[in-house]
């Protein structure tokens, strides 16, 4: 079992964390209801993530993988986890994922390319 030292941490867990069997089904039935609801299309708190397609950004500025690792200075096997769908960037190579997809030019610049 997982030992946590930091006291406000494990108070903030025990406040989320249903503590009962009842309140964990209540629980697990709010996110399907609410999964349900989304996937009906109907508006709700539902939150989707979309990961980024990374072979798509790249093949779309021209880059082998080689050269997209070299440019952007990422491991080309990471790379290759991503569009083999082994792996999903964390959440900052997301954002910088999404600004060379919308903003290229400015990447370019940034980098010293073209």
């Amino acid at each position: 079992m997982l030992k946590l030292k930091n006291k406000k941490l494990v108070k903030k867990a025990k406040s989320i964390v249903p503590t009962n069997s009842d309140e964990v089904f209540e629980s697990i039935m709010g996110g399907l209801k609410e999964a349900s609801a989304f996937l009906k299309g109907k508006p709700n708190k539902c939150t989707v993530h979309n990961p980024i397609n990374v072979k798509e950004v790249r093949i779309k500025q021209g880059y082998s993988q080689n050269e997209f690792a070299n440019i952007f200075g990422l491991n080309v096997e990471t790379i290759r986890k991503w569009e083999q769908g082994k792996r999903v960037p964390n959440k900052p190579t997301q954002i910088l994922l999404s600004v060379i997809d919308r903003y290229p030019n400015i990447i370019k610049e940034v980098v010293n390319i073209g």
